[in-house]
């Protein structure tokens, strides 16, 4: 009798906390709505960075590392909408970008080998071996950048693409990103509100 009711315990425990996460995510979700229409809507001058843009309109801090990726020429260069912009570069920033805040908001991450695959379509972030299944934050920022990547094998134009990378770059800098392995065999990478 005492195992089925510790049984019940743990089960109920496992219930709610899992109601608890679902509802975080989507009150994360609503604010990544709410950020990114403020970030479509931001301007952006010649003379100023995107990192000193975002703080002063987002009311954010944005670390140095963070800065550096966000501030470099390429992510410049789609906001000018110079056509020289070197899209790999862009591509290259924007998973290295992702890597550094991933590890910047996971800290117990931060000596684990990062990599991003796309398995069914769908990208899985590994750290050491061990899958992650991003949310639909995540899952969008990956996905942008996979499809710059793969339009650069054509001879369309990648402008809307990179805008949406740069856009995702941006919006990432205005949330956590949380890893949880809580779940057997399967980890989640999500957004949440910044505290």
């Amino acid at each position: 009798m005492k195992i089925v009711r510790n049984f019940i315990v743990f089960l109920t425990v496992g219930i709610l906390m899992t109601s608890l996460v679902a509802c975080s995510k989507d009150d994360s979700l609503n604010v990544v709505s709410a950020n990114l229409s403020k970030i479509e809507n931001m301007f952006i001058s010649n003379t100023q960075s995107v990192s000193t843009a975002l703080e002063e309109n987002m009311d954010i801090s944005i670390s140095e590392e963070a800065s550096e990726f966000l501030d470099s020429d390429c992510v410049a260069k789609v906001i000018n909408e110079d056509l020289s912009t070197d899209y790999q570069e862009l591509v290259d920033t924007s998973y290295m970008y992702f890597s550094q805040r991933l590890k910047e908001d996971n800290p117990e991450d931060q000596v684990k080998n990062l990599y991003v695959s796309y398995k069914n379509s769908s990208a899985v972030v590994e750290l050491d071996e061990q899958e992650y299944t991003p949310d639909s934050g995540v899952g969008g920022y990956l996905d942008d950048v996979k499809s710059l990547q793969q339009g650069m094998t054509s001879d369309n134009d990648l402008t809307d693409e990179a805008k949406r990378v740069v856009q995702d770059m941006m919006l990432l800098s205005t949330v956590d990103i949380e890893t949880n392995s809580a779940f057997v065999g399967k980890g989640q990478v999500f957004v949440k509100a910044k505290k």
